[in-house]
């Protein structure tokens, strides 16, 4: 076997049928003339994307698919507060969902005052005639901390979600993350 190529960490796309694709890690050695070969990782019948010119041709997409399709909890940065994201559920739809922000201070107690934002968007994809597509939420608070409301996504696909709690329209924390609706 030839060298191993060098790299963080080498992925490839492999369909999982109806449009939706998979990020597998893999081991590949080099086999020479700008060929590899692929040691571990795949199965035998996997099906492996081979162009760039596939369904997952912008950068929210591709996210969504190393963040395993879905809302991703995740922290915000700075000013002492955390906000949780999470879609119900857990797989959203084309559809009416529900979304739940959780938020705490510094030292992990509710934040029961703040105004919740969601901003949800898709990139245009001028290659399909499909325009940018934005939808918006307010969240309520309905217990210690965790905010509720309902966000409509009218169609499939990775959306790039943008979370601001506000205070007094000043800006206490923000998180971005991906949701795929499928």
């Amino acid at each position: 076997m030839g060298q191993a190529l060098q790299g963080k960490r080498q992925l490839v796309f492999v369909s999982q049928g109806n449009g939706h694709f998979e990020p597998r890690d893999v081991r590949v050695a080099d086999r020479g003339d700008g060929q590899a070969l692929i040691i571990d990782g795949l199965h035998e019948h996997d099906a492996v994307v081979t162009r760039a010119a596939f369904l997952i041709d912008s950068e929210s997409q591709m996210r969504a698919a190393l963040e395993n399709y879905g809302v991703a909890s995740a922290a915000s940065a700075g000013n002492d507060v955390t906000i949780s994201v999470r879609s119900n559920p857990d797989v959203s739809r084309a559809a009416t969902n529900t979304v739940e922000v959780q938020v705490r201070d510094r030292i992990g107690r509710p934040v029961t005052d703040a105004d919740i934002e969601l901003l949800f968007s898709m990139p245009a994809m001028p290659t399909m005639s499909m325009p940018a597509m934005r939808s918006t939420a307010h969240l309520i608070h309905v217990e210690e901390g965790l905010y509720r409301g309902a966000v409509a996504l009218p169609m499939t696909g990775a959306w790039d979600v943008s979370v601001k709690a506000l205070r007094d329209n000043r800006v206490l924390a923000r998180v971005d993350t991906t949701l795929t609706a499928r």
